[in-house]
């Protein structure tokens, strides 16, 4: 396929996954995924133990991730999570499972984009999880190198237009896609950084990273003061402390946990949108 034709794809792909709910999508580079910085900083730094089991995919060792190796390009899907609709973030725990309604939302689109994808192109994808020893990717970096924002000081995705205020996920293809980032963007330059003042924990406090220790200068945060210890009590915390509401198309009240954004909701790029 012409670098034209491959345009043309990656341009329907991404009107397509917009058109079916989408607020923001972008191709990436899977191999470019695979030297960004959370790939580097993965292995030097204690594994995730938050939400979620900490079971590897077949073969899958601790530092290892699992991803499919015949993928090549990444579609990256954002959906905007609004102040005004927080109950799109809170998680519904079930018998033997938990989700959110925006979770369940990306992956419906990303269903509908596969089923679109393999008819229209005869493309191969991959459906993701989340966590990365299960097969997942670094989405936070793959909506950056998607051009679709850039890593706050708030360690989130920052998009021009909702801020850290969305939620992202990806398909994988087994074809080569141009990449439509990154791009050159950073509002956090010159911020007075009320998202790390609105931290409980103060997971925002001091230094937690250097270059020396990661052997790079991308480091969480932007500049190292990001804390994921201090932080991860708080959503132990709001595990713990989950309440019994009666919600739209549940017969009995269901156990919902409202994670804290305060990092995320005090960021003032995109307020209003």
């Amino acid at each position: 396929m012409s670098e034209a034709g491959k345009s043309s794809v990656s341009d329907q792909i991404i009107n397509k996954a917009r058109s079916l709910g989408a607020s923001l999508a972008g191709i990436a580079s899977v191999e470019l995924l695979k030297i960004s910085p959370s790939h580097d900083i993965y292995t030097k730094i204690e594994p995730n133990q938050g939400i979620g089991s900490r079971d590897f995919a077949d073969g899958v060792k601790p530092g290892e991730v699992a991803w499919p190796p015949s993928a090549k390009s990444a579609l990256v899907i954002a959906l905007a999570h609004k102040e005004d609709d927080l109950q799109l973030d809170w998680w519904i725990e079930y018998e033997d499972d938990r989700e959110s309604r925006g979770y369940r939302l990306l992956l419906d689109i990303l269903d509908d984009v596969s089923e679109w994808v393999g008819k229209k192109f005869n493309f191969s994808t991959h459906s993701l999880p989340y966590h990365l020893e299960k097969g997942g990717i670094f989405y936070k970096d793959a909506g950056v190198l998607a051009g679709l924002g850039c890593i706050g000081k708030n360690n989130l995705l920052v998009t021009p237009k909702y801020g850290p205020r969305v939620r992202v996920w990806a398909l994988l293809f087994d074809e080569e896609l141009p990449p439509t980032g990154p791009i050159i963007y950073d509002p956090c330059d010159g911020c007075d950084e009320p998202c790390r003042q609105a931290c409980p924990r103060n997971a925002f406090g001091s230094s937690a990273h250097s270059p020396i220790e990661m052997g790079m200068v991308t480091l969480p945060g932007k500049n190292g003061w990001y804390d994921r210890e201090t932080c991860r009590p708080e959503t132990e915390k709001n595990l713990e402390n989950k309440e019994f509401i009666q919600l739209d198309g549940h017969e009995e009240p269901v156990g919902v946990i409202k994670f804290c954004r305060l990092c995320e909701l005090s960021c003032p790029v995109g307020k209003g949108c």
